[in-house]
């Protein structure tokens, strides 16, 4: 079955595991209750109900999932999950069962913020969906910083439905997708290259006249006539993507070239599908 995001049936879903989990709160906040039940009851949901297609039910290539999912099972030292804008790693999310004191825990704070600045990403996410913790990765973490250092945002699961909103603008994908999420220098030259990459390979493909181009082609074609280059403070150490080039206006074209450099697809916008061709 395919995902399908709405935010109403989001909100709706959110409500229906808060709650799910404090009717239940002794059971779940037993030590019994692991963390891979966790992760598929609860974090996983968390995370679809703000627009990410976590199992990619929408059956993207492996190198353009949505979010890459460590093993449920066993622990691999990598992150649990790694969300992504097409393919590129944007931030992680750190899982832990809810009996773990994730507010008082520094080994897990201190995972957490080590998995984000070693791949210099600006934000990691750790959660027991019982408390989500943000934390700024731009500062290299210490095993003995207490879990308060470099937490920009702290949600209790009874504060979800209430402050979706707020939760939404920080780590949804939309907000990845449509350019407004901050990254890091690194990140940003990866996004930019490979969006260049993808327009210089789609511009090469355009030395026929409009005339023979289909209705999508045009469209993508208006729509990256020019990209505008990242800029990068030197003052905040990040950069904002809707402020430094219009990222959502390329996404096809990105998209499309990431997986199929040599041809467009001939079902195009024509009734004529022979101009297409």
């Amino acid at each position: 079955m395919s995902f399908i995001f709405n935010k109403i049936d989001a909100k709706n879903n959110l409500k229906e595991l808060i709650n799910r989990f404090k009717v239940n709160y002794e059971f779940y906040n037993n030590s019994k209750y692991n963390e891979s039940e966790c992760r598929l009851e609860f974090i996983d949901e968390f995370l679809k109900d703000f627009g990410w297609d976590v199992q990619n039910s929408n059956g993207k290539s492996p190198n353009l999932k949505e979010v890459v999912v460590e093993s449920y099972e066993q622990e691999l030292g990598k992150p649990d999950y790694t969300m992504t804008f097409n393919g590129i790693s944007t931030f992680f999310v750190e899982a832990k069962k809810p009996a773990v004191n994730i507010l008082d825990n520094s080994d897990c704070s201190f995972q957490t913020r080590r998995y984000g600045w070693s791949a210099k990403h600006r934000i990691s996410i750790l959660t027991n969906f019982k408390e989500l913790l943000i934390y700024d990765c731009s500062d290299m973490p210490k095993s003995n910083d207490p879990t308060s250092k470099n937490l920009i945002a702290k949600y209790n699961y009874l504060e979800y439905f209430d402050k979706y909103d707020e939760i939404y603008e920080l780590i949804s994908k939309e907000i990845v997708y449509n350019g407004k999420f901050e990254v890091s220098k690194d990140q940003a030259e990866k996004i930019v290259k490979q969006l260049d990459d993808a327009l210089e390979r789609f511009e090469n493909s355009m030395k026929q006249s409009e005339e023979g181009l289909s209705y999508k082609e045009l469209e993508i074609k208006k729509n990256t006539t020019n990209v505008s280059k990242y800029v990068y403070s030197d003052e905040t150490k990040s950069i904002t993507t809707s402020a430094a080039w219009n990222l959502g206006e390329n996404i096809e074209v990105l998209g499309y070239y990431y997986t199929k450099p040599q041809r467009w697809d001939t079902n195009c916008g024509y009734e004529d599908k022979k101009r297409c061709q």
